[in-house]
């Protein structure tokens, strides 16, 4: 999507820093992701593709997310906002908050 571009660029064109193994390097990252995506599942292998490039390159760079990623889908029963509670709810104990999800 257009308004991705902004997010995608920079990460796309970093390189990751190789281990003696060959393996990306973990370093501290500046920022933790955390990865709510939205999309429809009737588009197939496109549903929820940026979210999901995203997380795979964020992971490449080294970054580790401080809770599994959410694909919210359009064509759910619940639209893309079925998700969103418990993906809330899943930060309390990392962020040490109580996430209100009514």
């Amino acid at each position: 999507p257009v308004h991705g571009r902004s997010t995608w660029h920079p990460a796309a064109g970093r390189r990751p820093t190789l281990d003696d193994d060959g393996a990306a390097a973990r370093r501290s990252p500046s920022f933790v992701p955390l990865r709510y995506g939205l999309g429809d599942a009737r588009y197939g292998a496109k549903y929820n593709a940026f979210a999901r490039k995203l997380d795979a390159r964020l992971r490449q760079l080294g970054a580790e997310p401080l809770v599994s990623r959410v694909l919210g889908d359009a064509a759910a029963a619940g639209g893309v906002e079925a998700g969103l509670g418990p993906f809330l709810a899943s930060l309390e104990r990392p962020l040490g908050v109580d996430v209100k999800t009514t």
